[in-house]
């Protein structure tokens, strides 16, 4: 590997053939060393670096040395007293170091606030709208006394005059003398929570001397809806509950005579869920996917009937596959009964 003198400090280096022509010092410091010049700044007489190409320019080591020198002076705060630095072109307006100072000479007043009762500072212009000290005391309320219980509950800075309960139980007791209904069954005993039941049931079930009950409630889901322990149950849950008692944990009601909207104690029984699924099976009350019925089929029953007959015949598959737009894998399927397989058994 060559070596080179460096241009600034004379010491001799190594340099990588390829880098033989344009690498003339040895380290970056003596580059910038070689390629500047060192200066007396005009204001401190602080020696600094500067490049070549603004050696006739460059006359002052910081900015800060150039405002000073330029003409800026050190004023005082006519607020705090405290010194600080003005330029130039702002030296006649400005009299405060800071904008907190500028308003407290201003003639203002002191307020108390409506929440923490801390005193602050209002400058003449916002004496009518500050009314917190703080944007924390704006957002936030105050607590209060229920007027019934006499319990502490905190109330939004909107409601202060309008808020006298700490809730609706509390509000309506001292209206009415009693509970509103919506929180009825938070607070009401297993006796009473029945009671209620049998109350709404009797109010919406259309009893017959024989078959189905019919409901003129609301339904859901083809079922008869009713309100119970604050959510909504079944109207043939609450006839068993009414008739028969607490469903058994994770058992459901069944009904023997298939009609959803039936309620008569005498259709219901308690059942599991795989009991439930199995009458869905044995009944044929399960949505059916197959053949026809699936909108993805590109078949009909009596055109796998025909085709079947047209394998029987031995045409190829292919030609079959491209009378009905189909694929060949498809017509294949058929013939090995992995397709419409359902088929066959009903033709049996």
């Amino acid at each position: 590997m060559p070596t080179k003198k460096c241009l600034n400090c004379d010491k001799e280096f190594h340099v990588q053939l390829h880098r033989l022509e344009r690498t003339k010092y040895c380290s970056k410091q003596c580059m910038t060393t070689h390629r500047c010049k060192i200066k007396k700044c005009l204001n401190c007489n602080k020696e600094f670096h500067v490049k070549l190409s603004l050696i006739n320019r460059t006359k002052y080591c910081s900015k800060n040395c150039s405002e000073t020198h330029k003409g800026g002076v050190n004023k005082k705060c006519l607020n705090c007293d405290k010194e600080f630095y003005v330029q130039k072109s702002k030296i006649e307006q400005t009299k405060f170091c800071s904008r907190k100072c500028m308003d407290l000479q201003k003639a203002g007043i002191t307020k108390k606030c409506l929440t923490c009762n801390k005193e602050f500072y209002v400058v003449l212009n916002r004496v009518e709208r500050a009314k917190y000290c703080s944007n924390k005391c704006v957002k936030s309320g105050t607590i209060k006394k229920c007027l019934i219980c006499n319990k502490e509950f905190y109330v939004k800075k909107g409601r202060i005059k309008d808020r006298k309960y700490c809730s609706r139980k509390c509000h309506a007791k001292d209206k009415k003398g009693k509970e509103p209904s919506n929180t009825f069954w938070k607070y009401a005993t297993e006796k009473e929570r029945k009671k209620r039941l049998l109350k709404i049931y009797n109010k919406h079930v259309i009893r017959k001397e024989a078959g189905c009950w019919g409901w003129n409630g609301s339904p859901h889901n083809g079922y008869g809806s009713i309100k119970y322990n604050g959510k909504f149950i079944g109207a043939h849950v609450a006839s068993y509950i009414i008739s028969k008692g607490d469903i058994p944990k994770g058992m459901f009601i069944l009904h023997s005579c298939d009609n959803k909207i039936c309620s008569n104690p005498d259709h219901l029984r308690a059942g599991t869920a795989k009991e439930n699924t199995k009458d869905m099976f044995d009944r044929h009350r399960n949505p059916s996917f197959r053949g026809e019925s699936n909108g993805a089929s590109k078949l009909k029953e009596c055109d796998v009937i025909k085709i079947r007959k047209l394998l029987s015949k031995g045409i190829k598959q292919l030609e079959i596959a491209q009378k009905y737009k189909v694929s060949k894998s498809i017509i294949s399927l058929i013939k090995l009964n992995k397709k419409w397989a359902y088929l066959n058994e009903n033709h049996k």
